[in-house]
């Protein structure tokens, strides 16, 4: 009986064995071709920004304004751009006017972005009159902001209404 016994815990523990390099095996191979696969992508998306001379922005300030109210891109608003000073004195940088599709692409080139505090004033008031608000609380949206490294690239856009509006850190 003893080596019967014996003979079926060798067997099990082979098994075990077996099961475990199988799984190791499995595993490193996994993580061969996640590694292999990622390095394609990265190669892939490489060949594509240099085709498209495109890929992801990199430094720069970019501005976007969403009219809630209508459901659509405010195109038209005026957007000027501040850089202010440690005391909070501002010095207008840029000037430009949101496009068809509510955006201004570059309102900063990368290679003018420095780090510090920028202030971006979207000049709403006569947009949300010309398209009938019936309010005129907004004229002005302040949105204050800080870059702390100026080679990434800073999106800001705004979500607007003729009575309020929000803001986040876009990408």
């Amino acid at each position: 009986m003893k080596k019967s016994w014996i003979g079926v815990i060798g067997f099990v523990l082979i098994a075990v064995v077996a099961f475990l390099s199988f799984e190791m095996g499995t595993n490193s191979m996994k993580s061969a071709e996640s590694k292999k696969t990622s390095e394609e992508k990265t190669e892939q998306q490489s060949k594509m920004d240099k085709k498209s001379g495109s890929g992801q922005m990199q430094g720069g300030l970019s501005t976007h304004v969403l009219d809630q109210a209508q459901g659509k891109p405010a195109e038209g608003i005026p957007v000027t751009l501040y850089k202010v000073d440690h005391s909070g004195k501002k010095t207008k940088i840029n000037k430009a006017k949101t496009a068809e599709d509510g955006r201004v692409k570059e309102l900063l080139a990368p290679s003018k972005v420095k780090e510090g505090d920028y202030e971006i004033v979207f000049s709403v008031g006569k947009y949300f009159k010309k398209s009938g608000a019936k309010t005129e609380f907004l004229n002005e949206i302040p949105v204050r902001f800080h870059v702390e490294d100026a080679s990434k690239h800073y999106h800001v856009p705004i979500v607007a209404a003729p009575g309020g509006y929000s803001t986040y850190h876009g990408s």
